[in-house]
Order: structure tokens, then sequence, then C-alpha cells
């Protein structure tokens, strides 16, 4: 009896020790990824500062990149300017400020000042749109990039006009690669009126291709087909020299 209580007070005793130790284990680790977490969210504080520091001392230029010719240039923006300023001289429109929206069906949904109708309002409360048909929906485009690789999104602005993201016009990871897509508008398990087009060529900021900072984030595509026409586009955000 004594035996047999000495060996279950042993036994006892060793299952606690293990419990003790895997516990320890488990709270040194817990802190050691605290203060690995810690040390990153410093570097990438640090890594932050040095990429305003860097854009601070930068000039920004509008890159384009020719799908046809395989050229990058560089955008004269004065010529630019003055080219706008003959069109607002011409058709009396403040051209510098905004593009204006174009439904070609129906301008039901945009009001005298050529706003959506009703006004979109950016809160918490998302519903799901189940007829891109519409409009503003069909001016909404689906990017499908390197054959399905990767998928992205934009909206049209003009007729063959597009905004969106740099990051899904060029591949960050491959050299800034231009990346071969197709654009498709209104898709929901297939594209508008099955309408789709190519790039011709595409637009953005200097600072992106050096920095990849998201606030240089962005690309105007030019398509090789006016879907505009037949799907209308949105007011365009201003332009700002």
């Amino acid at each position: 009896m004594k035996r047999n209580f000495i060996t279950k007070t042993i036994c006892f005793f060793i299952i606690i020790s293990i419990i003790l130790m895997i516990f320890c284990t488990y709270s040194t680790n817990a802190n050691t990824s605290n203060i690995e977490d810690i040390n990153l969210s410093d570097d990438i504080s640090e890594q932050d500062a040095k990429v305003e520091s860097k854009i601070e001392n930068m000039e920004e230029k509008i890159i384009k990149y020719d799908a046809t010719t395989g050229e990058t240039t560089e955008i004269d923006l004065e010529e630019l300017k003055s080219k706008i300023n003959l069109l607002n001289a011409i058709g009396n429109e403040n051209l510098s400020n905004s593009t204006k929206g174009y439904d070609p069906y129906s301008k039901q949904y945009l009001d005298n000042n050529n706003l959506i109708q009703p006004h979109i309002s950016w809160d918490s409360a998302f519903t799901r749109v189940n007829d891109t048909s519409e409009f503003p929906y069909r001016v909404t485009c689906r990017l499908i990039i390197d054959g399905g690789m990767a998928y992205g999104s934009g909206y049209l602005v003009g007729p063959n006009v597009m905004l969106t993201a740099a990051h899904c016009a060029y591949d960050k990871e491959n050299d800034n690669k231009p990346r071969q897509f197709r654009v498709y508008p209104g898709y929901n398990d297939g594209a508008y009126r099955g309408l789709s087009c190519e790039w011709q060529a595409i637009y953005r900021s200097s600072i992106w291709l050096e920095t990849h900072d998201r606030e240089y984030d962005w690309a105007l595509v030019e398509l090789k087909e006016d879907l505009g026409n037949q799907v209308g586009w949105l007011r365009n955000c201003k332009l700002l020299f």
C-alpha cells in the first residue's frame, strides 16, 4: 500500500511538473512574440519615415507607357495645361476641375450638376448590387490580370479612360513591368453585354515607381476601345496642377 501511494505521489508530481514546464514555455514564447511584434512595428515606422523623407526631395513626374511601341515617356505638364486651357476656351467648360459624368441611356441618374443620384454616402453599411447593368454600377470594371493569375478593379472616367491602382497595372514584384490585363465593365458572372477590351497606354506617377507609396498608387489607363460610349462613365476627381 505504501509503495502504491508513493508511486502515485511521484507520478502526480511528475505530471504537475510537466504541466508547469509547458505553461512556462508558452509564456516565454508569447512574450518573445510580443517583443518581435514591437520591433517589427518600430522597423515599419522607421521605413515609413525614410520613404516620406525621400518623397519630400523628389519631383513628381507623370509617366506614360505605350503598349504598341513599348516606349516609356514623360508627359509635358505645361503642354497638357495649354491644351486644357484651349479646350476651356473653346467649350466654355472648366475641364481643369473635373470631367462630367455620362450615362448614354438615361439622364435620370444625374442631377443638374451631373452628380450621381442618389448621392452615394460612404458608411459602414453595404448593400450587395445584384444588377450591375444599372448606372453607375456598369461603369465599374473588373480587371482579369495575367490570364487570371490576379484580379483588380477600376472605373471608367471617360470614353476610353479608366482609373485604377498602379499596383493593378504594374507588377511591383517583377521590376515594375506592366501587367497584361483585360477590362470588363459591369462584371457579374460576365461583363455587361459581353463587353471587354485590352489597354493601349498607362499613365502613372514617377514617385510610385520608386517608392510604391500608397498615396501615389494610381494609374490612368487608356483603353483600345471606347467602352464609355456604350456604358457611360463617372464624374472624375479634380485635376490639380
